[in-house]
């Protein structure tokens, strides 16, 4: 991609840019220093989130739980967490060779998405660890 901006064609749309999505839903909801959340379902691995074939595209299950876990997110969502943030996840293991990673992408991507923070870009630090309870736990800070 060029470094330099690029003019509109003769309709006023910039050629390769997207028109930006609507504003994610949080962004109504007030600042806060620090937001707890519980998913009852655990996120799919990242191996799984996109399936390639004439392009790339969301898998089923990578859709199916975006669309379940943004509505357990609903009655939680006190407020946003806005700017440079650190992320603490407890996952619980599915099986003993679950790859603890691969479950991060999702849940970052998924606190984009519903405006609970601004960009997983601004993620300054992320601890994740096994834990015993199922589903996953989500502590969202505002970095120091």
């Amino acid at each position: 991609m060029s470094p330099y901006p690029t003019l509109p064609d003769r309709f006023g749309k910039r050629p390769g840019i997207k028109p930006k999505a609507a504003h994610p839903p949080g962004l109504h909801l007030p600042e806060v220093d620090r937001l707890e959340l519980r998913l009852a379902d655990l996120p799919p691995s990242s191996n799984n989130m996109f399936v390639n074939g004439h392009g790339r595209h969301k898998s089923g299950p990578y859709k199916q739980w975006v669309t379940s876990a943004g509505w357990m997110l609903k009655p939680q969502m006190v407020g946003r967490v806005p700017g440079l943030v650190v992320l603490h996840m407890t996952f619980g293991r599915p099986t003993a060779t679950s790859d603890l990673d691969n479950r991060i992408k999702p849940v970052c991507d998924l606190l984009v998405t519903n405006g609970l923070i601004d960009d997983d870009r601004f993620v300054q630090g992320i601890s994740a660890w096994w834990g015993t309870a199922p589903g996953c736990q989500i502590v969202i800070e505002r970095a120091a």
